[in-house]
């Protein structure tokens, strides 16, 4: 999948060094619910990528510069249920090209290829409250924010909620029209 500046390709082995430098970034797993302590442990992460292929519940890519090759980030989706034709999505970037429209872009491509391709008919996403710039990117990619899951997860010694966002096909269908 190709935007005007980026590309989404499936992650390889090789892009194990590339996956720790994402979650184990301070400011990346702040808001992020995977992170990895160790290049090591960022295997499981591989493995995990491999696995949700194999098992048809989700498919996660790199974002990739046209210009000049540099893997940015990630965006995918996963708990991909068939009898509902629904998954979630989730995205990270490196800081460097934070603020930069960067999943705005292939956002859509994600997007064009769960209602499409997929054949969804409603896609969610969980946002970390505090996490104000990854509720903007939902909101004006049409997402609707459902509500918000009050202390739901414990993370780094502490419960955080999440907010809850969904994109129906007919609503995005509305909105490339």
């Amino acid at each position: 999948m190709f935007s005007q500046r980026f590309k989404l390709e499936a992650f390889q082995p090789a892009d194990q060094a590339f996956v720790f430098e994402g979650l184990s970034h301070p400011d990346v797993i702040r808001y992020y619910g995977v992170q990895f302590h160790s290049y090591e442990a960022t295997r499981v992460q591989m493995e995990w990528f491999e696995h949700i292929i194999k098992e048809n519940s989700g498919h996660w890519w790199k974002i990739v510069s046209l210009q000049n090759g540099d893997r940015v980030g990630a965006i995918g989706m996963n708990n991909y249920q068939p009898q509902h034709r629904c998954t979630e999505i989730g995205y990270w970037l490196l800081p460097p090209f934070w603020k930069k429209g960067i999943i705005s872009e292939v956002l859509p491509l994600v997007l064009q290829h769960l209602f499409t391709a997929r054949n969804m008919h409603r896609v969610a996403a969980s946002v970390e409250v505090g996490n104000d710039a990854s509720s903007k990117v939902l909101e004006r990619a049409g997402f609707r924010l459902e509500g918000v899951q009050r202390d739901c997860e414990f993370k780094n010694g502490g419960f955080i909620s999440l907010k809850w966002y969904s994109l129906l096909e007919s609503e995005w269908r509305m909105l490339i029209q």
